[in-house]
């Protein structure tokens, strides 16, 4: 693991929601659902936070006492679905398993454990046969998503689909 821990930005569509992060990976096609506290991990490594600086903006952030321990399976998860660059590495620790955690922290601290749950597209060429996608044509038209009015044909963005003209 590293000392400075810093998130990988690039070939990566980032959606933020309330309480979750999607990450999708350009490079190998794999989505990633990061909950809150993995979420807030990833956002904070920014090359100038170590471990401790970390956990105390979680504390921070969740207002609930976060140990070390979290942040070293965040970032581990982090590290295993590529979402880490890789810098200088401090010394090597034996790997925490989530099931030890929960044994030490308690199950209370269980709730503010980190959590990614990753599933694979298939690329273009595997994703089935089937008419082929109208949005992909033109990304405007009825029934594709969008996330503002102007994304839209029809000028008319309605809850993230392009809707009739009004």
């Amino acid at each position: 693991m590293t000392l400075f821990p810093t998130a990988r930005r690039e070939g990566l569509i980032v959606e933020e929601l309330p309480d979750e992060v999607l990450v999708y990976d350009l490079n190998t096609d794999k989505a990633h659902c990061l909950n809150k506290t993995a979420a807030l991990i990833w956002k904070n490594c920014d090359g100038k936070k170590a471990e401790g600086d970390i956990a105390a903006v979680l504390q921070r952030e969740l207002k609930s006492p976060i140990p070390n321990q979290v942040v070293t399976l965040g970032l581990e998860e982090l590290a295993g679905f590529g979402l880490l660059k890789e810098v200088a590495a401090g010394p090597r620790r034996e790997h925490l398993s989530r099931r030890r955690l929960i044994q030490n922290l308690g199950l209370t601290a269980a709730l503010a454990l980190p959590l990614i749950v990753s599933i694979s597209a298939p690329a273009a060429a595997q994703a089935g046969s089937g008419p082929p996608d109208p949005c992909i044509a033109n990304p405007g038209g009825l029934g594709c998503s969008c996330n503002i009015d102007s994304q839209c044909d029809s000028q008319n963005c309605n809850e993230g689909v392009c809707g009739p003209e009004l």
